[in-house]
């Protein structure tokens, strides 16, 4: 590091999915450099990796403290009524739904509370036994949560987290493979499958399996992906009448800034990210909430905005223009007075990957 300026370096230090790939390099101030290193908790250096962009909650903005309370609140209302989702009639799946595991790491590493990494370690281990381990791995795209199994392996080496992520991910590109995404026609091209696959490829190839060029195969998903992007930014899902749902297109570019931070920082899919975000803020936003399909009768979903920040948060960060950070923050903004905690979906999508935002604010 000089005396100036340092580097946070995004993706393994000196590990690429594949090969031959760097990771990406983003010059950042002191000051910024600090912020994002302290965490609550030491991570082992894979899960920092991993887990990153996140700071710890003492870094958030006084305008966002309710994020922090609600989730206080809320998540001790989750776990009295779901537990790890294996008590008696609960659903293995739908405890785990939008991994509130992966979610629950993220709080326990910002904040330093052992209780939310006992909980993620739970819902964790009964979800991939329960669930995945029971049907052996084949399970629809849509209900493959692996991010909170990938950190569950790399805090405690327990092989068979492991195992989960890189047989599910296996199965998951046995039925929807890349190769299909050649239009949007595709029956499954739907963005929240596509993120789903997307990041299934790049734990598989983090978490060091060899069975398949995991990285090649990333590379053909969002290459393809973004491809059927329409050249007003938007897409359209046949499951949607040949709409766009605009929530799972949020899940699309947090799945695409992943791939850029830890496979390749490719200038296509900045692009195709910031086309996004610019086709939802000018077409989509609505001051409370975003449309929940770009259809002009759909209604405002002001409780999936949460689903949809990172997106704007990641552009803010890699092209350096703020003004995709002013719009993210009414965004983020806009999911706290949005949210609704009646269930356990809609608490798991608040917390999924919120956290990530406030890591990529400068």
């Amino acid at each position: 590091m000089s005396g100036t300026s340092a580097w946070w370096f995004v993706g393994v230090l000196g590990v690429a999915i594949g090969s031959g790939v760097q990771a990406q390099q983003i010059r950042l101030s002191p000051k910024d450099s600090a912020a994002l290193v302290q965490l609550a908790v030491v991570l082992p250096p894979k899960l920092d990796t991993l887990i990153r962009p996140i700071r710890a909650s003492f870094w958030t903005p006084g305008g966002f403290q309710r994020f922090e309370s609600d989730f206080v609140r809320e998540e001790a209302v989750r776990w009295a009524a779901d537990g790890d989702g294996c008590r008696p009639g609960q659903r293995y799946d739908y405890t785990n739904y939008y991994d509130r595991a992966w979610g629950l790491y993220q709080m326990w590493a910002r904040t330093g509370k052992q209780i939310y990494r006992d909980h993620a370690d739970q819902i964790a281990i009964c979800y991939r036994d329960h669930y995945l381990a029971a049907n052996n791995y084949k399970a629809q795209p849509h209900n493959v949560q692996l991010e909170g199994l990938a950190a569950h392996y790399l805090l405690t080496g327990d092989t068979l987290s492991r195992k989960a992520v890189i047989e599910s991910a296996k199965f998951m590109i046995f039925l929807t493979p890349p190769e299909r995404l050649t239009s949007e026609n595709y029956p499954y091209f739907e963005a929240r499958i596509q993120a789903r696959d997307i990041i299934g490829c790049l734990l598989a190839g983090f978490l060091g399996d060899t069975s398949k060029d995991w990285g090649a195969i990333a590379d053909q998903l969002v290459t393809r992906t973004a491809a059927l992007q329409r050249a007003d930014g938007s897409y359209a899902f046949p499951t949607f009448k040949m709409q766009q749902s605009n929530y799972m297109v949020g899940l699309l570019n947090d799945a695409f800034a992943k791939y850029y931070r830890l496979r390749k920082a490719d200038a296509a899919i900045l692009s195709a990210v910031k086309r996004s975000v610019d086709y939802l803020w000018s077409t989509q936003w609505k001051g409370r909430g975003f449309l929940y399909t770009n259809d002009p009768t759909s209604n405002v979903a002001s409780d999936l905005s949460g689903l949809i920040v990172t997106g704007f948060g990641f552009v803010a960060f890699a092209t350096g223009d703020l003004e995709y950070q002013m719009r993210g923050d009414q965004i983020f903004t806009a999911s706290i007075n949005g949210a609704y905690y009646a269930g356990q979906k809609q608490f798991n999508q608040q917390y999924y990957n919120t956290s990530q935002y406030l890591g990529y604010r400068r």
